[in-house]
């Protein structure tokens, strides 16, 4: 009786799965990574529309109660 693999044919696939494994990872990592960046960039872009509206309407607001009053 006999192994139908060796112990080298265990070892490289063991070797290709971890590399295979390790690569899959690091995308992975690098897909997060841009992810992030975007909400942030977003999140930014947001906060910067909503502070010159909040200003804006500070101005309309101040201009209106002038014209009420």
């Amino acid at each position: 009786m006999y192994a139908r693999y060796s112990m080298c044919d265990w070892d490289g696939s063991a070797k290709t799965q971890i590399k295979l494994a390790d690569r899959e990872s690091h995308r992975a990592q690098r897909l997060d990574k841009r992810s992030w960046e975007i909400v942030n960039g977003l999140e930014q872009r947001m906060r910067n529309r909503q502070c010159s509206n909040t200003k804006k309407l500070g101005k309309t607001y101040a201009v209106s109660s002038i014209i009420i009053f």
